[in-house]
């Protein structure tokens, strides 16, 4: 199990907005891991591919992408996630 801890100075938060990006990494996480499970089988726990995080920090941003080999969304339900 890996911790990702940023301890820049410059990134400031206030406390509600940690929690909010706490709570939508959280989500994104465990919407990988179920992805990852479902795909490839509850059974071969030793075999999942694993789930990337990559947080890079801008000059006036931070980046975060997850990305997992759990299958994605089909093309055709794109147009409807935001409905």
């Amino acid at each position: 199990m890996s911790q990702v801890t940023c301890t820049s100075p410059s990134i400031l938060l206030t406390h509600s907005e940690a929690d909010v990006r706490s709570h939508i990494c959280f989500e994104l996480l465990k919407n990988s891991l179920r992805a990852v499970v479902e795909r490839f089988g509850v059974d071969n726990e030793d075999q999942f591919p694993p789930i990337k995080v990559v947080v890079v920090e801008g000059s006036e941003d931070i980046t975060i992408k997850i990305s997992d080999e759990g299958g994605g969304i089909p093309r055709s339900a794109v147009p409807m996630i935001w409905t």
